[in-house]
């Protein structure tokens, strides 16, 4: 697979991922989805995506490069499409953890779950 298909399968995952979130959660959830946490999402997947594509370019570069995060690691390896799923996992767990604080009546730690992750 060449570099640039790898990349639109990249971007096109991630696109996929933030429009799921955005406008399917979001009209299910609106008292969770409120401003202050669209920014912050809004910045944990741009976070998400500017740390994907380093970790690729940093794997690429050099055959001695590995991933440091033992939990990402199998993922990362295999490329494009694991570092997708390793990114949609994390923002996944972010978020999952993040709901159901909200939902059990923990508002205000399920703001600061978001800003410490």
């Amino acid at each position: 697979m060449s570099r640039s298909i790898g990349s639109i399968l990249y971007w096109t995952g991630v696109l996929i991922l933030f429009v799921f979130m955005f406008n399917i959660l979001g009209r299910c959830q609106e008292s969770f989805w409120t401003k202050e946490r669209k920014v912050e999402t809004t910045v944990l997947v741009a976070e998400s995506i500017t740390d994907g594509v380093t970790t690729q370019m940093w794997l690429r570069s050099s055959p001695k490069h590995g991933e440091l995060n033992p939990l990402a690691r199998p993922l990362v390896t295999r490329g494009n499409a694991g570092q997708v799923a390793a990114s949609v996992l994390g923002v996944g767990v972010v978020l999952g953890v993040q709901y159901a604080l909200h939902r059990t009546g923990h508002r205000r730690a399920a703001n600061w779950a978001g800003r410490i992750a």
